[in-house]
């Protein structure tokens, strides 16, 4: 889910780069945006997996362990939640009033969070009583 976030972070960043004027009008926006743009790639590239899209995880392989060499708090599963809550709350105040951007950052902020819950509580695994007694032959 997080990897349609990151496609998402590129495309509403993309356009908002393309608005060259901005970069006249609001410097530190268009800035913004490009960090935006940057994010989502390696958004992208850090949730890519083999059972998703296998046929761009085989070429993109070697820059995703180049990524995840470099960012090792991305490998984790509290870095990539508060990376995620980073990039939402970028997109959200740079995505003006109700924007896009504002709907965008909020849904990684709650991935980031959902990322957060799994690595501190998801993890506690109920034991049943089958595991206990053996049922059977």
């Amino acid at each position: 889910l997080s990897l349609l976030g990151g496609a998402a972070l590129v495309l509403n960043g993309t356009l908002d780069v393309l608005d060259v004027f901005e970069a006249f009008d609001a410097p530190i926006y268009y800035v913004v945006n490009c960090y935006i743009v940057f994010f989502g790639l390696v958004t992208c590239l850090t949730e890519l997996h083999p059972e998703t899209v296998p046929q761009l995880y085989e070429p993109l392989s070697g820059i995703q362990s180049w990524v995840h060499e470099w960012a090792k708090g991305l490998t984790t599963l509290w870095g990539r939640g508060l990376f995620h809550i980073f990039q939402g709350t970028l997109a959200a105040l740079s995505g003006g009033s109700l924007g896009l951007g504002v709907v965008i950052g909020i849904y990684m902020m709650v991935m980031g969070i959902a990322y957060l819950y799994l690595h501190f509580w998801g993890a506690v695994t109920c034991v049943t009583q089958e595991d206990y007694i053996r049922i059977g032959p």
